[in-house]
């Protein structure tokens, strides 16, 4: 599977860090309704593992949640390798806007 890496500068604490990212999961079905299914997630110390269907491909990825920023590393489908570029910068617009 193709992977995609996304590095999210912030200037909060990293428990901070940890709850922004940990809301941002919680809003996903929220703001892409109907697009997103099959979401599951688990925190391990400072890393969440987050898996997700959307347009029927699973994205699967690690969030890690470091003192200055946070790395997003995943993998998506071959088939979705089109839309890779706008997966990766989706998920670090979003996290810009809520570590800003």
């Amino acid at each position: 599977m193709p992977a995609f890496k996304t590095e999210v500068p912030h200037s909060l604490s990293q428990e901070d860090a940890r709850e922004r990212v940990d809301q941002m999961k919680d809003s996903i079905h929220e703001q892409y309704p109907g697009l997103v299914s099959d979401l599951s997630s688990e925190w391990n110390e400072n890393t969440l593992s987050l898996q997700f269907s959307v347009y029927g491909f699973k994205i699967q990825s690690a969030l890690e949640v470091h003192v200055e920023c946070v790395i997003v590393n995943g993998n998506i489908p071959l088939a979705a390798l089109p839309f890779k570029g706008k997966v990766q910068q989706t998920i670090g617009d979003k996290l810009s806007e809520l570590l800003g």
